[in-house]
């Protein structure tokens, strides 16, 4: 039997090396171009974090890095906006 390659689509293969480097979640804005990749992603398993702009999905993921829950990033939000 003659050997083929595998055919993947870019989807699958770039999900497949975002686990690979062990990204988990997914941060971004879910407009209409982005859906499709957002349920490609949700169907490999990612976990989507939808934002409303791009400097909140970048200040949400380094959040998420620096080990803060989403609770505790909005109180300290809160926080400071009061104190």
């Amino acid at each position: 039997a003659q050997w083929r390659p595998r055919t993947v689509n870019v989807g699958e293969y770039l999900f497949g090396r975002l686990r690979d480097a062990g990204v988990e979640h997914i941060f971004g804005i879910p407009c209409d171009f982005v859906v499709p990749h957002f349920a490609a992603a949700e169907q490999a398993g990612f976990s989507i974090v939808p934002t409303a702009h791009e400097p909140g999905a970048g200040f949400a993921a380094a959040a998420h890095e620096a080990g803060y829950s989403y609770a505790e990033l909005i109180g300290r939000i809160a926080d400071g906006a009061h104190g």
